[in-house]
């Protein structure tokens, strides 16, 4: 039985009533003290021995501490433990021992404590009134050596832990958490001030070393929740300090003003307290208003902010972590826009860096700034260097490195001029960092890790107060570099991605020059996460559970620089879906799943959602060629990523919303681009892997659903999308968000596509779903129409309308070539709720659109859907079987009258030909579109027309395509017979038309020389054989085809038309033709029109 088993199983039996007496009870005599202290020092190193504290536990310890009137509050009003009169020296002990004790435990206490405390926790947590007890201890004056450091220390500590956990400062009852952090600044600024600021700056000293580090961190903490939650957008004002000092000789107060107490924690010895300074101004820096506060207040040290950071940044010796705050605080001051050329702007303006060229006295400003600062220290070439040095494991192992004697390295000082502002000397650019020695091009092989080497180098350091070195290695001599951590290379890719965007073509022509794209896709690697993860299932140590959350967070970072790279330079693009290696192992990061730590989970979606979104823009730019990469890339993985997707799915409600959107839209794009495809080339998925072949691929397992028979991951993607889509659109009444366009596109692609997916959808009722909320979306509409106030017609932009363009669409694809989708629509009354809708259609040209593409679709290739749009009527019918009797006005007699409407644009008539074409071959849509002398419209047009606009061209075609289906039937030749002067028409669209016109005139005549009746009527046009006989000499193929079956149809069985033809002489003319169709002979039409050509010769020739 573990240590860390017996300490939570002794903590959960002391939850109870009797043994929280202990905390419960404030100590009157010094045993009861001494008591308590036993006690709280026995609990915190329970809690300290335990990995995972029960929530319960914390309950009861958090029941304990926050209680307002409870001991342990009270004891922290007890004044400073200096000792009564009465009190002997063992009393005194006794209380000292007892407050650090109840310290630590509070300490200890908090840091065991979920992240965000309102997932798990349901005490009222009181962190805010705590803090501001805590800061009431913090009584410091200009002589911190009277005083107790190890309570001031223990009492920061406390604090540091409390301000961890974001949102505290809400959690006061006395004061909002504007006021409360407010005099938390101004305490914990004064302790720096007192502790550092007040002796100087002493680098050597060791007092009150522990004391500026908690309260540097407090600081941290504090500009992270003001940043977070402050109401006010000029809170980084609020940290300007002013630091008093007495006059001796006179009796004034001066003082030295702005932000010098930050700026000496960038150069302390201690690289926690460099880092958190470099952080709170990160956080400063958050905001525009922050940033001009932090370059006003740094323009007394060289260069400014911008020198700072950039010398820090660029400094291969410094620690890891202070880069990566010195980076971060490069990323907010390049996340805005910036001016680009030599005119200052106003002073509470953000303009950016400003360098100067003192030779021809000239100011670059903003972004040019910017371009000149980074070229002159050489700052591509360091962050190579930086990504060489890169390092992925939890410790650093011990490294053999050369002594250098003392006498060897030659130290200078800078050149750098305390000016507000660097410099274009005579010998070129001044780096704002205070040096004018050029950075080193290459550095030492300082670890297994590294790739960069050289021979000889120089570097140069200035820290935040203007004091520079330069030292210079040669010959065997070597430079010690400091490793680049994973969050130093993600806040390094931040920065590139901000100048990307600031500046794409300079910064592409950098990357470009030194690889930076090879460089950053060979960094992500999914075998060490898988290496990591096997390890931390082993139950190791947590310090490779945060290097594994850096590691996720630096491949994100790495997607997100490549995204913005591949969205702005095509040559990028080609570059990283040229390589295969690098798309596999990104495809395989959604395959990187570890549960039992949420931290690690957060971090995993953060990745995932960066996947997803590197994926998308991909795909929405290379089309194709993308898709192609992927599915060769994932195919072997598709399995694992279609979990990883349904996972992000069934969770939405616990993830963020950018997740969820993100993956949505990866689908989306994913089924679309295969749709494309696969619709451009049907043959392709029997060649080669595609998306479908993934989805609609039983998966390998031993249960099978007997409901769904083989699952899919087509079908499981299709369940959780269908959760999805009825969660958002059909359950949901909200109208105005993104997430119901991703999940109806998310669903309707994979509906398009996946055959399975369409099954499973049948299965869960979907088309009944779908119905149902089209028939509550018409209530609706009719519901609001009835309004007082309301205007009588709708707007294009009304969420109803857009929802039923989105329901349309996916019924479409959902209904597609799917015979029994067709049948449960039918069934469910389809077309009786289109037809009721049809007024709301005629107001919204979008929604009209979608609904003749629906009931094109619902038509095609079924006859009873067909015939059922003749028996459609507005009234509310229970069934949806089609009635025994024809509707005199049925949504047939609907289309006729739209498309005879005018200022209809192409694209819809398209539809609605399309569409009525459908209807002729039902004798139900044949008879009620002759009733409606709709063909009459027919004969307005006028072929020999000279001059045609593109909208009379198109809607001649589709005239000549919807009576091509007429006259398939013998019903609908005679009503082409019947209808005028049809038949002479038709031969002056043979004459005088061209391409597909022609072809589809030549087809009507053929198919009505086919029907015995017909001929007598079709002989007695004389244009009719003549203008066969000069189709046949047509360069069209398929004209000359059509127009030789048309004679052979004509001469079959009928001895008037021999007797024509021969008396016309048309032998030679044939064989003539016949001639010229084997010299230029075409096996897929010439044998078939050979053979009508022979058969109409030897018929005449009888």
């Amino acid at each position: 039985m573990s240590i860390c088993y017996i300490a939570t199983h002794i903590l959960l039996k002391w939850s109870s009533e009797a043994a929280s007496a202990f905390l419960k009870v404030t100590p009157s005599l010094t045993a009861d003290e001494s008591l308590l202290q036993e006690v709280l020092k026995f609990i915190c190193i329970a809690l300290k021995l335990t990995n995972g504290v029960p929530d319960n536990t914390l309950q009861w310890l958090g029941e304990m501490l926050y209680q307002p009137s409870g001991t342990l509050i009270g004891l922290l009003h007890r004044a400073s433990v200096k000792g009564e009169a009465r009190d002997v020296p063992e009393n005194v002990n006794i209380k000292r021992t007892l407050d650090k004790e109840l310290l630590s435990f509070i300490a200890t206490y908090n840091s065991k404590l979920p992240y965000l405390l309102c997932r798990r926790l349901k005490i009222q947590q009181l962190r805010g009134d705590l803090s501001h007890q805590l800061i009431q201890r913090l009584n410091v004056t200009d002589a911190p050596h009277f005083y107790n450091l190890a309570s001031l220390e223990g009492t920061l500590q406390c604090l540091m832990h409390i301000t961890a956990r974001p949102g505290w400062s809400h959690e006061s009852t006395e004061l909002d958490s504007g006021a409360l952090c407010s005099q938390v600044l101004h305490c914990l600024l004064e302790v720096v001030s007192a502790f550092h600021i007040g002796r100087g700056g002493t680098s050597m000293s060791y007092m009150g070393k522990g004391v500026t580090k908690s309260a540097t961190l407090c600081l941290r903490h504090l500009a992270h929740e003001m940043a977070t939650y402050s109401d006010d957008k000029n809170w980084a004002r609020q940290w300007s300090h002013l630091q008093q000092k007495s006059d001796m000789s006179r009796s004034v107060i001066t003082g030295d003003s702005g932000l010098i107490w930050m700026l000496t924690l960038w150069a302390y010895r201690d690289p926690e307290v460099r880092a958190a300074g470099l952080g709170i101004a990160v956080a400063l820096t958050s905001t525009e208003p922050g940033r001009i506060v932090m370059t006003s207040h740094c323009k007394h040290i060289p260069g400014g902010i911008w020198g700072a950071a950039f010398s820090i940044l660029l400094d291969q010796a410094e620690c890891s972590m202070v880069r990566q705050q010195a980076a971060l605080l490069l990323v907010n001051m390049t996340s805005q826009t910036m001016p680009c050329g030599s005119v200052e702007l106003e002073q509470n303006v953000w303009q950016g860096p400003i360098v100067t060229d003192t030779e021809f006295e000239v100011s670059l400003v903003g972004l040019t700034a910017l371009l000149a600062l980074i070229h002159h220290s050489q700052f591509y070439q360091e962050m190579l260097v930086l990504l060489c040095n890169f390092y992925a494991q939890p410790t650093i192992q011990p490294v053999s490195v050369l002594e250098v004697p003392v006498s060897h390295l030659s130290t200078t000082g800078s050149d750098s001029t305390l000016s507000t502002v660097a410099e274009f000397g005579t010998d070129g650019l001044q780096s704002t960092s205070g040096s004018n020695q050029p950075r080193s091009k290459g550095r030492g092989h300082i670890h297994q890790t590294s790739n960069c080497s050289g021979s000889k180098s120089r570097h140069s350091t200035t820290d935040p107060t203007g004091n520079s070195t330069s030292s210079t290695l040669t010959g065997e001599q070597l430079e010690y570099q400091s490793i680049a951590t994973p969050s130093l290379v993600s806040s390094v890719c931040q920065f590139l991605r901000n100048l990307v965007i600031l500046a794409p073509q300079d910064t592409f022509t950098c990357l470009k020059k030194d690889s930076y794209v090879q460089v950053l896709t060979n960094m992500v690697d999914t075998n060490l996460l898988d290496a990591y993860m096997t390890e931390m299932e082993e139950g190791c140590s947590d310090q490779l559970e945060l290097v594994f959350c850096d590691l996720l967070h630096m491949y994100a970072a790495i997607l997100d620089l490549l995204r913005t790279c591949v969205v702005y330079d095509t040559p990028i693009r080609q570059e990283v879906l040229a390589n295969e290696d690098f798309i596999r192992s990104t495809a395989a990061l959604l395959t990187i799943r570890f549960e039992g730590s949420a931290d690690v989970e957060g971090c995993c979606h953060t990745l995932w959602s960066s996947v997803f979104s590197f994926l998308t823009v991909l795909l929405q730019l290379q089309g194709a060629s993308a898709l192609h990469s992927f599915t060769m890339a994932a195919h072997t993985l598709w399995t694992s990523i279609s979990e990883t997707i349904c996972s992000v799915l069934e969770k939405r409600i616990h993830l963020s919303k950018h997740l969820f959107d993100n993956c949505l839209r990866f689908l989306s794009i994913l089924f679309s681009e295969e749709g494309k495809l696969v619709g451009r080339q049907p043959q392709l998925a029997e060649d080669t892997i595609t998306i479908i072949g993934l989805l609609n691929t039983p998966l390998k397992s031993d249960t099978k659903d007997t409901d769904q028979g083989e699952v899919t991951t087509g079908s499981q993607l299709c369940k959780v999308l269908v959760n999805v889509y009825e969660h958002s659109c059909i359950k949901s009444s909200d109208h105005k968000e993104d997430e119901r366009i991703h999940a109806a596109t998310a669903l309707r692609t994979l509906l398009a596509i996946s055959s399975s997916a369409k099954a499973t959808a049948l299965q869960l009722g979907l088309v009944e779903s779908v119905i149902d909320h089209i028939k509550q979306t018409h209530t609706k509409l009719n519901m609001e129409s009835l309004q007082p106030g309301k205007p009588s017609t709708k707007k294009k932009e009304d969420p109803l309308m857009s929802d039923l363009i989105l329901t349309f669409d996916l019924l479409r694809n959902f209904i597609f070539q799917d015979q029994e989708a067709k049948m449960a629509c039918y069934y469910s009354g389809l077309h009786n709720i289109i037809h009721r809708l049809w007024a709301w259609c005629q107001l919204d040209m979008a929604v009209m659109s979608s609904t003749l593409s629906l009931l094109t679709t619902y038509i095609a290739h079924c006859p009873t859907a067909t015939s059922s749009l003749a028996y459609t009527t507005t009234s509310v019918s229970t069934g949806g079987q089609k009635s025994q009797q024809l509707s005199s006005n049925s949504l047939v007699h609907c289309l006729i009258r739209l498309a005879g409407r005018d200022n209809i644009k192409d694209s819809i008539l398209r539809t609605l030909f399309s569409l009525l074409a459908t209807l002729t071959l039902s004798s139900e849509g044949r008879n009620i579109v002759f009733k409606s002398n709709f063909l009459r419209e027919f004969l307005s047009l006028n072929p020999r027309k000279s001059k045609k606009t593109k909208h009379v061209q198109n809607l001649e075609l589709f005239w000549l395509e919807l009576l091509v289906n007429l006259s398939f039937s013998v019903e609908g030749q005679q009503m082409l017979l019947k209808t005028g002067d049809c038949v002479n028409l038709l031969l002056d669209f043979v004459e005088c038309g061209k391409g597909k016109v022609q072809e589809c005139a030549t087809l009507i005549l053929r198919n009505m020389c086919c029907h015995t009746s017909n001929k007598p009527k079709l002989l007695a046009c004389d244009k009719l054989l003549p203008q066969l006989l000069e189709c046949l000499t047509s360069d069209n193929t398929q004209i000359q085809c059509v127009a030789a079956s048309a004679l052979w149809a004509l001469v079959f069985n009928n001895q008037k038309a021999k007797v024509m033809m021969k008396n016309a002489n048309v032998i030679p003319k044939l064989q003539e033709v016949m001639n010229n169709i084997n010299n230029h002979y075409r096996r897929d039409t010439s044998d078939k029109c050979l053979e009508d050509l022979q058969s109409v010769v030897a018929a005449v020739g009888e």
